[in-house]
């Protein structure tokens, strides 16, 4: 039995439950969500099992792979929940909208963000995912990167350009969740990319107040560097391993 508490009321958790229809379907709590895909699309279907040959088939056959299932959530949400890598190629190239939103305002590119699976991270952002959409809560897939702890993903997406600034309905920007996370290395890689340290939320509180709340001394300190600091720190690392690797030569 699965027991909820509260409101949830992100998008991302109910396409959660969405996509893990074939693993909690025993809740009956859950099944008030998920029943079992029976009203979906068999493409849907296809992507959510990476049956490749049917997908493959009904395609052909003319099938649209924008189609949506259950909250709005297409073939394409469900390959990147799952990370499904080969099935989210095959719908691209078949036309798959890449930044099409389910119920909550989620893409493709929020899921694997959410996952952590930065395999179809980069392949959603090679094929032209929009790197900063927002959902319905105003979060973009940086943000969902590291309230869920995917700290590879988020790094993926600033190496791709993700804006650092970016704040969500509540006024929280990226260094605002990885400090209140406790995420050092995500707080210094915003800083390398130019977050706004000085950026309170709509509770009136910043990086550094949470930090500070939290007790994380090593978010409170590295929130004291600069940029040309912290930019300076790792070309100086990068080099010691340089060094490091000659020398095992």
């Amino acid at each position: 039995m699965v027991f909820f508490r509260g409101k949830y009321r992100s998008a991302i958790f109910i396409t959660s439950l969405l996509c893990l229809g074939s693993v909690i379907n025993s809740s009956s709590i859950a099944s008030t969500f998920v029943t079992e895909n029976v009203n979906e699309s068999r493409i849907i279907k296809a992507a959510d099992q990476n049956n490749i040959d049917i997908l493959k088939s009904l395609l052909d056959q003319g099938g649209n792979p924008n189609e949506k299932g259950k909250f709005e959530a297409t073939a394409l949400h469900k390959a990147a929940f799952n990370g499904h890598k080969p099935t989210a190629s095959i719908l691209i190239n078949s036309g798959a909208d890449i930044n099409a939103k389910d119920f909550g305002g989620a893409t493709p590119l929020h899921i694997a963000t959410r996952q952590g699976n930065t395999d179809m991270v980069r392949l959603l952002i090679q094929s032209g995912a929009e790197i900063d959409v927002k959902d319905n809560e105003g979060y973009t897939p940086l943000h969902r990167a590291i309230l869920n702890n995917s700290t590879p993903a988020a790094m993926v997406l600033l190496e791709a350009g993700a804006e650092p600034n970016t704040t969500s309905r509540s006024g929280d920007t990226p260094l605002i969740d990885a400090s209140r996370k406790g995420n050092n290395v995500v707080v210094e890689d915003l800083i390398a990319k130019g977050a706004d340290k000085s950026k309170i939320n709509s509770r009136g509180l910043g990086a550094d107040d949470y930090a500070k709340k939290n007790l994380n001394v090593d978010v409170s300190q590295t929130l004291t560097k600069s940029k040309s600091d912290i930019l300076r720190n790792k070309a100086a690392n990068k080099s010691s391993v340089i060094i490091i690797d000659k020398n095992s030569i």
